[in-house]
């Protein structure tokens, strides 16, 4: 899915940064790696809103009985 894409890219991300120890690339993992969070959070907020909406669907039906 698209969340544990995104989340393992954040783990390799993470391993970069602390492997990195030029300040322009640790700048520019620093940036994708922020990218890459807003990008889960915003993922994870609409998980969480399509969640709470269906918890709160209400299904209705009705049974006819038809008699010949």
């Amino acid at each position: 899915s698209r969340l544990r894409n995104l989340e393992a890219a954040e783990e390799q991300l993470m391993t970069l940064m602390e492997n990195t120890t030029d300040l322009e690339q640790t700048m520019a993992v620093f940036r994708e790696l922020t990218r890459t969070r807003e990008q889960i959070e915003v993922l994870q907020g609409h998980i969480k809103f399509l969640q709470e909406s269906a918890s709160m669907s209400m299904i209705s039906v009705s049974l006819w009985l038809k008699l010949h």
